[in-house]
């Protein structure tokens, strides 16, 4: 098992899933006390060191589960597909037109705390790219954060910094400009 085949797990919970041959990717069952969870091991956040593990359940929905002593995981399946995580490697080709993606914060900026289930702030526009490699096709894209708030914290003060950003890029060369910002992306 390669290193890549288990992004984001750590110590025990890496060594666990090893142990049984699991990759990301897997159809796993876990049991815990009187509760089964079934689905399929996702990648995890390594901004987080918790005994965790991240399943995308059948209804489509990603949980966190804690790992304890009394937890058993087991592999049910394999959904034939690899994780290959985004190289991060943009290779710029002559001829395409140039865009600045600008984050602005919003959910399409957050991650999920799989513990909590809370929706943090953390999402760069830079892994938006990384989501859709397709894009490089099509166009050179450069990124950055401008904000990172959510909806509710916006005020017409930001909309004008995001205007005056706007101008600039454009006024660097840039043919078009990006900005995200969750539901109203």
């Amino acid at each position: 098992m390669d290193s890549d085949s288990l992004p984001g797990y750590t110590g025990t919970t890496r060594s666990l899933l090893k142990e049984q041959g699991i990759r990301v990717g897997d159809r796993i069952r876990v049991r815990k006390g009187d509760l089964v969870y079934e689905g399929v091991l996702m990648p995890r956040e390594k901004l987080y060191d918790r005994p965790i593990v991240v399943l995308k359940l059948d209804n489509g929905y990603n949980i966190g589960i804690r790992i304890t002593e009394d937890v058993v995981i087991e592999k049910i399946g394999k959904l034939g597909i690899e994780y290959k995580p985004p190289s991060g490697e943009v290779v710029e080709k002559k001829g395409l037109p140039r865009i600045n993606i600008v984050s602005t914060g919003g959910t399409i900026a957050s991650r999920v705390d799989y513990e909590t289930g809370a929706v943090k702030p953390a999402l760069t526009s830079q892994d938006l790219a990384a989501l859709v490699p397709e894009i490089f096709e099509v166009a050179n894209i450069d990124t950055r954060v401008l904000f990172n708030i959510f909806s509710e914290d916006m005020e017409p003060r930001h909309w004008e910094i995001i205007v005056d950003n706007v101008k600039k890029l454009i006024e660097k060369g840039y043919d078009g400009v990006i900005l995200t910002h969750g539901t109203d992306t």
